[in-house]
């Protein structure tokens, strides 16, 4: 009954499957970085060491993110941060997924700041095809 998920999920569905499937994409962790600016943090998940030249080009070791958007996190941004800029997050890639494509509704539990919201618990019932999220 959440407008527009019923038309997402498919989508969201066959993006997490690769991602977390037999055949798993090349996501290695969860991290925050300072993207599109200083001072604005996004979410994003690192794919690989950057290119040799990029490295260094900066002088230091650099990896290569992947910031998805919202509500298609399989669209996104690809972009090159020193190391030593990118923050990890004690979150699942399955759970970053579901982050970006509430905007920010679904708040892994690990990291929600104050009580549960119970819309929150419905959204996640729906998202997963009617199943408790948390089993």
């Amino acid at each position: 009954q959440v407008p527009g998920f019923k038309q997402i999920y498919p989508h969201v569905k066959q993006l997490v499957n690769l991602v977390i499937g037999d055949k798993p994409m090349a996501f290695k962790r969860v991290v925050v970085v300072q993207y599109p600016r200083e001072g604005v943090w996004s979410l994003g998940l690192v794919t690989s060491a950057a290119m040799k030249s990029i490295s260094t080009r900066a002088g230091q070791e650099c990896v290569t993110v992947f910031v998805p958007s919202t509500p298609t996190p399989f669209t996104g941004f690809t972009i090159t941060v020193p190391a030593s800029d990118v923050i990890d997050v004690p979150i699942s890639i399955d759970e970053a997924l579901r982050f970006v494509l509430t905007g920010g509704v679904l708040v892994p539990d690990a990291q929600a700041s104050g009580p549960p919201d119970p819309r929150v618990a419905e959204i996640a019932r729906r998202l997963s095809g009617g199943t408790d999220p948390a089993a």
